[in-house]
């Protein structure tokens, strides 16, 4: 399901929890359609899965070349999300 602008992930504690994430992503300058599942953890994952909070259990964490591990959501899914913001862009 598509994220309204003002909602925040029920990852996220808080709205100032969120806010915090957006501006220290952005300070990184990612790639466009960054998104949180990106920055996660498999054991944050874990967590919020047990907890009910997770929209996206189907995330799975990759190890890059240098090292780091980053969260990739199902190609099924990044392109449902796709398809619903284009819909929505063309009928608002």
């Amino acid at each position: 399901m598509l994220r309204k602008k003002d909602e925040v992930p029920s990852c996220f504690d808080s709205r100032e929890q969120f806010k915090l994430w957006v501006s220290a992503a952005r300070s990184q300058h990612p790639t466009p359609g960054h998104e949180w599942c990106e920055d996660c953890t498999k054991s944050y994952q874990d967590k919020m899965i047990w907890e009910g909070r997770c929209a996206y259990p189907g995330t799975i964490f990759i190890k890059m070349s240098d090292g780091a591990v980053e969260g990739r959501r199902p190609f099924s899914i990044v392109k449902k999300l796709r398809q619903e913001a284009m819909s929505e862009t063309q009928n608002p």
